[in-house]
């Protein structure tokens, strides 16, 4: 899941054979992700050294079965209320008289800022907020709204 952070490779599984008692091996993975998607990920055997010191690296036959590495996105409920307004031929904002509010059970990524354009009618009608409603997510200058899977929960509604 997207944590804003770069994601590194850092499990192997040995499918057959194992590497000798004692014996100091250092593998070296390659592929990070940090945003939604996925990378091929990969491991490299760098070197092996018995435990009298001695390079044991040709003593190995290491085949590498290249992995993904995956980033989900990150869930992001947004909490709204029902508004309603009197006609009077202007256009009425959702901010007008509410709130958009993060529920705390599933918050940003630590750093970044959401920014909403809100909901607006003007015209004697009804629309769901989750419709109406723009959401841009930023890291600094980086957009991340794509990062993140958001959801209103709900059915609320703006009204004239």
């Amino acid at each position: 899941m997207y944590n804003g952070q770069d994601n590194f490779a850092n499990k192997y599984t040995i499918t057959e054979g194992d590497f000798v008692e004692g014996d100091e091996v250092n593998l070296e993975f390659t592929g990070s992700i940090k945003n939604v998607g996925e990378v091929e990920t990969s491991l490299e055997f760098k070197s092996a050294v018995d435990k009298n010191g001695i390079n044991v690296h040709k003593y190995y036959n290491i085949e590498v079965t290249p992995g993904l590495l995956t980033v989900t996105q990150r869930p992001l409920n947004i909490l709204t209320q029902t508004v309603s307004f009197q006609y009077n031929g202007r256009a009425h904002k959702y901010t007008d008289s509410a709130v958009y509010e993060e529920d705390p059970n599933t918050p940003l990524v630590d750093g970044e800022s959401i920014f909403y354009s809100p909901a607006e009618l003007t015209n004697v009608d009804w629309k769901y907020i989750k419709d109406l409603t723009s959401v841009r997510i930023q890291n600094g200058t980086e957009t991340t709204t794509n990062n993140y899977k958001i959801e209103f929960p709900g059915d609320n509604y703006i009204e004239i």
